[in-house]
């Protein structure tokens, strides 16, 4: 059995290091969380190749926070056009800030919890204002409350959508590496697994709320013309399943490890060694090793060593965002192209943009980790940055053929008067092509997802050091919120503000803007080292 002693670190306290090479503080801090979880420690270490106990209150959670964080994403592009009366590419745009704005907050969060609340204290208190938000923009789409649709004051949606991205941006980061840190340095394999399996929950979570809140919001509650008005059902559907998940994990608190804060401001502490590098690089003619010791006896070896780790990692991942741009697409270009297709076929366009991503996931994902990756790695070393190479690829492969469908439905459609929620609107429809087609887009799509994000999440870990990992699982998320931007001023620009027939072309600018980003990110790849060749 394995046993903790003083000849072994068990649980990680230097990555890459050797305690002499720690400063006083972050021992002390070291300590501190082994003593903290030593009997947690003890536990998981009489059986390594088993996963903790916390990890079946974690994946459950992020379940039901995925359930309501996608039940509501396939519904908003409409919602904000038939309640709030925005025009097409004005809801298509405001979708992306919303994302945006979402993918911001993670900064907060991991600084919240890295820096003076822990993970579980910054979780549940964010999940908090999560769960009102998401309640506001269910009472506020009862119509009546604040107004009738089309004429829903902006004000009140926009308003349970900031606390909304508030809320889960900035759980998001701390909850992926919250579950990282139950597992102890030597089930790296454990480790794995469980990231596997925390991204397959995402997309269980997101399956499920594809198939049920648009059938939910489908339904004729407040006698609107034309019916589909049942938007705040839908909603509340999606704070009931939220609250259920943030009482699990509340229940599991006894099982957690803790990660303590360390009680100072860690992105402070980085930004004032790089300051302090910086310095002392122009004084001594940019030597770099120089540079370095100098700004380690002032600030600390651990501060120097983590800087310039994650400076590592940002740099190689900085194509991430055109990847994001992209993919983050299903809910606005995509759905507006299924929208086009045939009315009468299942599934409907909302539940195919919603479903089927998520729902490929959870069948590829596994196959990817336990036959595909094992295959080709036999022959060939297919490392994460390179296969976040491909995943790129992948992405730009799915938008030549939606392109290539947009051209076939813009040849054939015939505009048509639909009445939705009391709001009437004209869509050109060609019934000879309906949205089962979309798997193919989806397929593609989906594989660049499962060698692009899943590789993307693990590198971002296991890449950096201890006290930063929130951090960086939050720089990564903030590359979502890059891309949105991005796919904001392409919604917002002459290339975006076109009715379908310019859609084609504003396919073909994405795929080629992902083929850039991908011959991008093979030249950093080879200037990158792992962490463990060093």
């Amino acid at each position: 059995m394995a046993t903790i002693d003083d000849k072994k670190d068990p649980i990680g306290l230097v990555e890459g290091g050797v305690l002499d090479e720690m400063d006083e503080e972050v021992r002390r801090h070291a300590e501190l969380e082994a003593k903290i979880n030593r009997d947690l420690d003890e536990k998981i270490l009489s059986n390594p190749n088993a996963f903790p106990k916390a990890v079946f209150f974690i994946i459950p959670n992020e379940m039901g926070e995925r359930f309501c964080f996608y039940g509501i994403n396939p519904l908003l592009k409409d919602y904000l056009k038939e309640f709030v009366g925005y025009k097409s590419n004005k809801a298509e745009a405001m979708v992306h800030v919303y994302k945006s704005v979402t993918y911001f907050f993670p900064l907060v969060g991991a600084a919240i919890s890295d820096s003076f609340l822990d993970k579980y204290k910054t979780i549940v208190s964010l999940s908090t204002v999560y769960l009102l938000g998401v309640s506001l923009l269910a009472i506020f789409s009862k119509p009546g409350v604040i107004g009738t649709p089309p004429t829903v004051p902006e004000w009140g949606p926009l308003l349970g959508l900031f606390l909304i991205a508030f809320g889960t941006g900035g759980i998001k980061p701390c909850v992926s590496s919250h579950g990282g840190d139950q597992f102890l340095s030597v089930q790296k394999l454990e480790l794995n697994k469980f990231y596997n399996y925390f991204y397959m929950s995402i997309n269980v979570g997101a399956v499920a709320a594809g198939f049920i809140t648009p059938a939910i919001k489908n339904r004729s509650c407040y006698g609107l013309e034309g019916g589909k008005d049942c938007y705040a059902w839908a909603f509340g559907v999606c704070a009931m399943a939220f609250a259920l998940a943030m009482s699990v994990f509340i229940v599991g608190k006894l099982f957690y490890r803790v990660v303590p804060p360390a009680g100072q401001f860690i992105p402070w502490q980085l930004l004032k060694t790089a300051i302090s590098y910086s310095k002392n690089a122009l004084t001594n003619g940019f030597n770099h090793e120089q540079a370095k010791a100098a700004a380690a006896e002032s600030q600390g070896e651990t501060n120097v060593l983590e800087l310039f780790d994650l400076l590592r990692v940002i740099m190689v991942i900085s194509p991430a965002p055109f990847f994001w741009m992209a993919f983050d697409q299903n809910n606005t270009s995509w759905q507006s192209l299924t929208d086009q297709m045939n009315r009468s076929v299942w599934p409907s366009s909302e539940t195919i943009n919603a479903v089927m991503n998520p729902l490929l996931i959870v069948i590829l994902a596994p196959i990817w980790a336990n036959f595909i990756y094992p295959a080709i790695e036999r022959r060939v070393q297919f490392g994460l940055l390179r296969r976040m190479v491909v995943g790129m690829l992948l992405c730009g492969l799915a938008f030549i053929v939606c392109g290539v469908i947009q051209t076939r439905v813009s040849n054939n459609c015939v505009d048509r008067e639909f009445t939705n929620a009391g709001t009437v609107s004209t869509e050109c429809i060609d019934d000879g092509i309906s949205t089962p087609i979309f798997i193919l887009p989806y397929f593609i799509m989906t594989t660049g997802e499962i060698l692009f994000s899943i590789s993307g999440l693990n590198f971002t870990y296991m890449e950096v050091g201890k006290r930063t990992k929130s951090s960086c699982a939050a720089l990564w998320l903030l590359g979502t919120a890059l891309g949105n931007v991005f796919a904001t001023a392409l919604f917002e620009s002459p290339i975006g503000d076109t009715d379908h027939h310019g859609r084609a072309k504003f396919f073909y600018i994405n795929a080629g803007i992902c083929f850039a980003a991908a011959v991008l990110q093979m030249v950093l790849n080879r200037y990158y080292v792992y962490k463990a060749d060093r």
